[in-house]
């Protein structure tokens, strides 16, 4: 009768394991919303040049040439990302040609080329990008959106409370 109960006992266990972790992976589930608009606009290539201070960066540029604009930076691990060290930029570059593909802009001061910067409001980004976009958010957190602009080179602005809070510049090869 003993092993019965030490068997019941050991299923109940796992019984319970498997039906909690069933509960915590619908719970966090994610409820992406994607709404398109009937017409995207391609961005012209003039959109993707970034004036940082006196330096123009742009998609299409080497790591060389980043390097010697932004030395103090420092590869992430054995990546293929940047890290600028005295400002909130990431850049990241193709695997086998080394060409920047994305910046990642958290800096306040950096603006892309139509004087859109981290901090400026959703108002703002409208007036100046106009209704093209399409609208990227989680259900459960409604407050956090993505306006992402372009086609197969984008813009994506990252939203929180209706304020930008980081620019992604991306431009796949």
């Amino acid at each position: 009768m003993r092993p019965y109960r030490e068997y019941a006992f050991v299923i109940l266990i796992v019984v319970l394991i498997f039906g909690l972790s069933l509960y915590l992976t619908n719970k966090n589930k994610i409820e992406v919303v994607t709404d398109i608009p009937q017409k995207q606009n391609a961005l012209p290539v003039k959109d993707f040049v970034v004036n940082i201070e006196t330096l123009a960066v742009h998609p299409g540029q080497d790591y060389d040439e980043i390097i010697k604009m932004f030395p103090s930076g420092h590869t992430l691990g054995m990546s293929t990302v940047y890290c600028a060290d005295d400002m909130e930029l990431l850049f990241t570059f193709s695997k086998k040609e080394n060409i920047l593909i994305k910046v990642d802009i958290m800096e306040p001061n950096i603006h892309t080329a139509r004087g859109i910067g981290v901090g400026d409001s959703e108002d703002k980004l409208l007036a100046t990008y106009g209704q093209g976009y399409t609208l990227v958010y989680d259900k459960k957190r409604p407050h956090e959106q993505e306006f992402i602009y372009g086609m197969d080179h984008y813009i994506v602005f990252k939203l929180k409370d209706k304020r930008i809070d980081k620019i992604v510049l991306d431009c796949p090869l």
